[in-house]
């Protein structure tokens, strides 16, 4: 690792900039990508709502921790990052209870 960065420090500066500006670009597509792919589960999410329960007693009795809730947020994120490198997602999707069929997003040319 050390003679691949002195190598890159030998280079002259044009040759510096682009590889710090192809880093940039990669580093910046694929944190677009996932942020794209949760982007889309979550506006699907937002369309096809699931009935809520209203009931009180189950926040009371709830008693994760706060790194009980961390980790499960890593863990979360973890899949979610494994299921865009797989290409497929391993939930099949929610469809609507009315319509037996999911929503599509709104586009104003279909009326």
């Amino acid at each position: 690792m050390k003679s691949l960065i002195r190598d890159i420090r030998n280079q002259p500066d044009h040759v510096r900039e682009l590889l710090v500006l192809l880093c940039t670009v990669v580093v910046g597509a694929g944190i677009g990508m996932i942020w794209f792919h949760s982007f889309k589960q979550d506006v699907y999410a937002l369309l096809n709502p699931q009935p809520e329960q209203s009931d009180d007693r189950s926040f009371a009795s709830d008693t994760t921790s706060l790194f009980g809730y961390i980790g499960k947020a890593f863990s979360q994120s973890k899949a979610q990052i494994e299921n865009f490198i797989a290409g497929s997602d391993s939930k099949e999707p929610a469809t609507s209870q009315e319509s037996g069929q999911p929503h599509a997003l709104p586009v104003t040319g279909n009326k």
